[in-house]
């Protein structure tokens, strides 16, 4: 039993099969008898000991992690490949140390038909008992993460508490006169405070379908359906360090039906679209803001942008945190007790450049030294809010100069975004992806693009509203140039060789054509030119799903790794499994992500609402990007 729960050469490894994983269940029972109760008026060929047989002493599994030189296995050079998983079953009594050096030997000694005939030259890289280390729980991110979730489990239960006392005050809120027989405006604010931590309450402010009258429903529309089609991708990614054919999943990628999931993360700049688009909207429309920054001294203007900042700041921060948080433990903890090899080890990435997200700069080194490496569009959208705020104050001090340094910096992007892909020789191959991804695929001076676009789509509804006038052939004909554009750049990769100078050609100009197109979807909706699928995306529905499109998609990687990386036996490429999963993990996901939201971002958000109403009965927070979308409460609570 010991030796069948032991590795043996698996097929598959020309295609990236490196498990031999053998049984860890199979290993573990021989340290204890299976309950499987069987009767004995049936004949049976088995061995009469298979379910009884308990070692004579205890054993325990152990995986080796091998790095092979096989010129028998395709290569990629993507990730860590060439990794053997090798399971052994062997004595409880046996140390790291000592299995390390015996396998060494046994490699050494070539003894074993199958390392020949593949040319394997192992070595042996790491031995893991699969036990979690002694000092996990007094980890300082474990200490820290629990210190939070206390303080907010307090939080949570003294609203619970005080409901009552809460809904007689929130009763009476709008009643102005309140604030001028309330002797204390610190009670007012704790108040305020644990109001914003009534579960009951952000509950209700999900799954409200009402709408101001100035909104944009259509990106709730447009959020939910990138969300999920991110996800789908996410899922393939993700699990990749589990995968036995994972060679099969690149092929997969290349062909026409696969393109809308191998090229989803183009779909990240729909979200930046909409940025930029509900910044300018909602900046230039707010009159008494702009009326008070031409007024200002320079001190005054930048007191203002840094609480501009900072609420922007704060509002990101407390979900993104807490998914740090996660991302460095569940990344520890996976490295102790995973059989796998992680790829990406994110306990050791978080714990050496934490401070980098705490930043948001963590898209300016290298992307394989990323912690929680989907967060690079969060760091991108909070650098895109404070260089486009700071040109929003200089456009309302000055017109001129606003609009001069708004094109200067779209055409910098544009010359910059050119010479990198030059640079890298760029071609729509996996390796030459991943090698530029640093420059090409994380970079803000890169990804700028659609955020320039939305901007330009946002002033342009605001002021040309009434003057952008198209007759139905006109309309139509723009409709199906855009139609044909997302669906052209969503399958530009299917000519996979055209050539370095085209391959550069048409990733610069077709984000710039991608987001053209995105934006003519938000200005149609907006201006009186939609149609069937304006109408479809307008949906009230789909504001249940897109008021907790943050915390999703920050949390789905995450929960897709941990999943994957607890599993004992490799996952497999497979199309319907994969759809049976990812709806699982989606669903999953987007619970979580309802637990997330009404815990620690919406709370946030509503003392960010309070803060600007104590000061000014206008509210002038800083604006977001979707996940409610009126344009009042996009400035308070949203974001991608």
């Amino acid at each position: 039993t010991a030796i069948d729960a032991s590795a043996k050469p698996n097929s598959g490894f020309i295609w990236g099969n490196n498990f031999w994983l053998g049984s860890k269940e199979g290993c573990e029972s021989l340290n204890e008898e299976l309950s499987i109760t069987l009767s004995s008026r049936y004949p049976r060929i088995m061995k009469s000991l298979l379910v009884n047989a308990v070692a004579p002493f205890p054993v325990q599994y152990f995986v080796a992690h091998v790095r092979h030189k096989s010129p028998w296995q395709v290569e990629v050079k993507f990730l860590e490949e060439n990794i053997l998983h090798l399971g052994l079953c062997l004595p409880k009594s046996c140390q790291t140390s000592e299995i390390y050096n015996l396998t060494q030997t046994f490699f050494d000694a070539r003894q074993d038909d199958y390392q020949i005939f593949y040319e394997l030259e192992p070595e042996v890289i790491e031995i893991k008992n699969l036990e979690l280390g002694e000092n996990f729980i007094w980890k300082k991110s474990v200490l820290m993460l629990l210190t939070i979730l206390a303080i907010t489990g307090v939080l949570h239960f003294l609203s619970y508490l005080l409901k009552d006392n809460l809904d007689i005050f929130a009763e009476n809120k709008q009643d102005e006169r309140i604030l001028e027989q309330t002797s204390s405006k610190q009670s007012i604010s704790k108040t305020h405070i644990l109001t914003s931590f009534s579960i009951e309450k952000n509950l209700q402010t999900i799954f409200n379908t009402n709408l101001d009258r100035e909104i944009f429903p259509i990106i709730g529309g447009l959020k939910t359906i990138c969300s999920l089609i991110i996800v789908v991708f996410h899922v393939q990614w993700y699990k990749f360090f589990t995968l036995d054919n994972p060679y099969i999943m690149f092929h997969d990628g290349e062909q026409v039906r696969y393109q809308w999931i191998a090229n989803a993360p183009i779909l990240v700049d729909i979200f930046f679209t909409i940025s930029g688009f509900l910044l300018a909207y909602n900046y230039l429309k707010n009159v008494k803001q702009n009326a008070l920054i031409r007024q200002n001294s320079l001190w005054a203007n930048t007191k203002m942008f840094l609480k501009l900042v900072v609420k922007r700041y704060v509002r990101l921060t407390p979900v993104y945190l807490i998914v740090n948080f996660l991302t460095e433990i569940s990344g520890s903890y996976l490295a102790d007790v995973s059989v796998f090899r992680l790829h990406e080890r994110t306990d050791l990435t978080c714990q050496q450049h934490w401070w980098r997200n705490v930043f948001y700069i963590q898209n300016l080194f290298e992307h394989v030294e990323l912690c929680a490496n989907w967060t690079w569009s969060t760091a991108c959208e909070m650098q895109y809010f404070v260089f486009f705020t700071l040109i929003y104050f200089i456009y309302v001090k000055n017109e001129q100069i606003g609009r001069t340094l708004f094109l200067g910096a779209a055409g910098s992007a544009l010359t910059i975004t050119s010479y990198l892909t030059f640079k890298h020789r760029f071609e729509p191959a996996f390796d030459i992806l991943w090698d530029s991804g640093t420059d090409l695929y994380i970079s803000p001076l890169t990804r700028a693009t659609p955020y320039f676009v939305g901007i330009a789509a946002g002033y342009l509804v605001l002021h040309y509203r009434d003057k952008f006038v198209l007759n139905k052939t006109q309309s139509q004909l723009i409709w199906c140039t855009a139609i044909l554009s997302i669906a052209g750049c969503m399958h530009a990769t299917i000519w996979r060789s055209p050539g370095i100078f085209i391959s550069s050609m048409t990733l610069i100009y077709a984000r710039w054509l991608f987001a053209f197109a995105n934006a003519w979807v938000l200005i149609s909706s907006t201006m009186g030119y939609g149609n069937f699928l304006t109408r479809f995306l307008s949906n009230k529905y789909f504001i249940y799903f897109s008021r907790t499109t943050y915390s999703f998609y920050l949390i789905n990687p995450l929960l897709i790794t941990f999943i994957y990386g607890l599993t004992n036996g490799p996952s497999h490429s497979d199309t319907a499994m994969g759809i049976l999963v990812t709806v699982g993990i989606a669903f999953l996901t987007y619970v979580l992500s309802i637990v997330f939201s009404i815990s620690f971002e919406m709370p946030y958000c509503k003392i960010l609402g309070f803060l600007s109403q104590s000061k000014s009965k206008s509210v002038m927070s800083s604006p977001s990007i979707p996940p409610i979308t009126s344009t009042k409460e996009v400035l308070k609570c949203d974001y991608i």
